[in-house]
């Protein structure tokens, strides 16, 4: 059951400027944290945050409602491997969430700190996804180039590369037609 619609990261962090540790809290069962992180998730005022709470207490128990809260403003369940889990030297929650724009900002330098206090914290982990994917892409682009490169340099030494090869419409490699071979014939070979 999903308990708030999103947690903006600028939201967490501005709330827990005032030396509030919301993941210690949820531990302890705070039930003013857990309203006050219904009404922040769900954008909404107190009275419709514990209103909300009493809908969840008749099919939840109080320590269901504060973990699925905590999943809910972490953005993702943990992983069954222990790696991908929060470290432990991380005090806070606006502590891991530095720590991941830091590491998403080694790979993609665009992000600004303004968007990325924007972003929900389920948004942030497919945004995550994507900068993943786009440098697996482009390490594959650079490889492959550096390796058309000394192909071409080796054929090229070799005697065996004439011109510069180019790309069909569809990305294959021309090859010239018999018709193209003729043209050059009739042309002087140039």
């Amino acid at each position: 059951m999903q308990l708030a619609k999103e947690f903006l990261i600028g939201d967490i962090w501005d709330y827990e400027i005032n030396n509030v540790n919301i993941l210690e809290e949820l531990g302890q069962l705070n039930l003013f944290m857990i309203i006050d992180l219904i009404e922040l998730g769900n954008k909404c005022d107190a009275e419709m945050a514990e209103s909300l709470l009493n809908k969840y207490l008749k099919e939840m128990t109080l320590e269901q409602i504060a973990e699925e809260l905590t999943y809910e403003v972490i953005g993702n369940k943990p992983s069954e491997k222990k790696e991908d889990n929060v470290e432990e030297k991380w005090t806070t929650l606006s502590d891991v969430l530095w720590s991941f724009f830091n590491q998403l900002q080694s790979l993609d330098s665009n992000l600004s700190i303004s968007e990325f206090r924007s972003m929900s914290t389920k948004s942030m982990y497919k945004y995550a996804e994507g900068v993943k994917e786009r440098h697996i892409n482009n390490m594959n682009l650079e490889l492959e180039k550096m390796y058309m490169d000394k192909v071409m340099l080796n054929q090229s030494m070799n005697g065996k590369l004439k011109e510069c090869p180019r790309l069909d419409p569809d990305g294959s490699l021309h090859k010239e037609t018999l018709q193209e071979k003729l043209m050059k014939l009739r042309a002087g070979g140039k």
